[in-house]
């Protein structure tokens, strides 16, 4: 009795799914990578435009005597305001509609247009970025390392060098690598899908 209940449950597993089932499924796997990244995009330009907020309030607060502070801070101000600019057009790519009447060639064409962006992003474009960032922190705390003890002044720039060296080298090609490949499989699972779909009509 129980080989048989295995035997109808091995064989049952091994049935292939429908495809109109698959189709769907594969779909809305799409859709919620879309979301994700759309979430963790609007997070990420939240949190820029919060620091941005904060440090010219802060500058407003704490003045600065050295002009090399107040360049730092326009510098950081720029970066983050190319950025933003510069990638706001990917919400609109991932809050695309994706229901029913969207089809796997629409899916297809908007996922190749993210991953066309999400390269122009994590190339040149982010080497401006990061170094107008590294080139406005580094300006902005020159002041305020030439008011602390010596320690502290060598130790937050010990720790601002590290920082430079682990984000560059380590945290960017993770983030760039974790994003691409979602966005890679997506795209080789559709093609294999329009594939699929074509040669059945």
């Amino acid at each position: 009795m129980d080989m048989n209940t295995d035997s109808l449950s091995t064989i049952w597993h091994r049935q292939p799914v429908p495809e109109a089932v698959a189709q769907e499924e594969l779909l809305a796997r799409i859709a919620r990578v879309r979301r994700k990244a759309y979430w963790r995009h609007g997070r990420m330009v939240l949190l820029l435009i919060g620091t941005l907020v904060y440090m010219n309030v802060l500058l407003s607060y704490v003045p600065a005597f050295m002009l090399s502070t107040k360049i730092g801070v326009a510098l950081i101000d720029l970066a983050i305001l190319l950025y933003v600019v510069a990638s706001s057009d990917l919400i609109f790519l991932w809050i695309r509609p994706s229901g029913k009447d969207v089809t796997v060639s629409d899916h297809l064409q908007e996922m190749v247009k993210l991953k066309q962006r999400q390269q122009f992003l994590f190339g040149r474009f982010y080497l401006i970025y990061f170094l107008l960032l590294l080139a406005g922190l580094t300006l902005y705390i020159i002041e305020y390392t030439l008011r602390m003890r010596l320690y502290l002044a060598v130790t937050t720039w010990v720790l601002t060098g590290a920082w430079t060296v682990i984000f560059w080298f380590w945290v960017r090609p993770r983030q760039i690598r974790r994003h691409m490949d979602k966005v890679d499989a997506s795209i080789a699972e559709l093609r294999r899908l329009a594939g699929q779909l074509h040669v059945s009509s």
